[in-house]
């Protein structure tokens, strides 16, 4: 799948759009000025938590102000998928929000 991804969107690589994730927790902070994750290794503050429970890798893609950077439509924030799945997602930071995503 991550062949099909790189060749539709070739400029994802050089953009620093898309990161491959081996670890199995994964905590994602949506930085309120660029839009753009970072990623943690503890829960505290986190907006999203992936947790990987297949023994292959996932990737992540910055979707939202990386990929579709001129794009004036609404999209979805981040694209996480491994060989099997994908999953489109959506922030919305609130106060105490936690969204937990688990790939099987």
């Amino acid at each position: 799948m991550i062949a099909v991804i790189q060749k539709a969107f070739p400029e994802i690589q050089e953009r620093g759009c898309i990161t491959e994730i081996n670890e199995k927790h994964l905590y994602v902070i949506e930085d309120q000025t660029t839009k753009k994750a970072k990623f943690d290794s503890k829960t505290a503050e986190n907006h999203l938590h992936v947790e990987n429970s297949c023994s292959f890798p996932y990737y992540f893609i910055q979707n939202d102000a990386c990929v579709m950077q001129f794009e004036d439509a609404k999209q979805c924030d981040y694209v996480i998928f491994n060989k099997l799945d994908f999953y489109f997602c959506e922030i919305k930071v609130t106060e105490n929000n936690r969204t937990k995503t688990i790939i099987n």
